[in-house]
């Protein structure tokens, strides 16, 4: 591989079980390393999107980067699970977030830069929340017509807001791209 020198590179664990990755950038690839174990490896000039999304870590949120080539996905995000909680990298993963997007400018337009969660997962959650909803309304339905007990009725109320909610937040949409040179600009320092 040319280019030996690293130019970011990260401490990764996104489940408090799961073992720490070590999220590598070089000129020409990103890496994922486990231990002494190279886990996936993504040439730079095969990167296809890459992807930025926030999702819950613990108690608090996180940032998540998704870099995707033809070799699958390396991950990354501002926050790493330890056995006691949470920490903070907000630090590390902006300059390794900033690295790999200095990294692909000569790439231009021949990279998607998308923002928000994935179809799939979108799709997941939009039906799970559409399940809770149907549930709850069936429920109910039931207690109201079936069993003539309003008040118990009632208790499917929350649940179905809840249902609703999450189908309607997550409902499936086309991506949504940004502008990779702004991202640099604003935290490229």
């Amino acid at each position: 591989m040319s280019g030996e020198t690293r130019l970011a590179s990260l401490s990764e664990r996104r489940w408090p079980l799961s073992p720490l990755q070590e999220v590598q950038l070089y000129p020409d690839r990103i890496e994922s390393w486990n231990g002494s174990t190279l886990e996936r490896r993504i040439a730079l000039d095969l990167v296809t999107s890459v992807r930025l999304a926030v999702e819950m870590g613990g108690e608090q949120s996180l940032v998540v980067c998704r870099v995707t080539g033809p070799s699958g996905e390396i991950a990354f995000s501002s926050r790493r699970a330890e056995g006691s909680g949470w920490v903070d990298q907000a630090l590390e993963f902006q300059r390794l977030l900033v690295a790999v997007h200095k990294a692909l400018e000569p790439r231009g337009g021949e990279v998607a830069y998308l923002e928000g969660q994935s179809l799939t997962f979108r799709l997941i959650m939009s039906g799970a929340g559409s399940a809770l909803l149907a549930a709850a309304l069936g429920f109910s339905g039931y207690m109201l017509l079936v069993q003539g007990n309003g008040v118990l009725a009632l208790a499917g109320a929350p649940f179905a807001l809840v249902g609703g909610a999450l189908a309607w937040v997550l409902r499936p949409g086309r991506p949504v791209p940004y502008d990779p040179a702004r991202l640099v600009a604003r935290f490229g320092g």
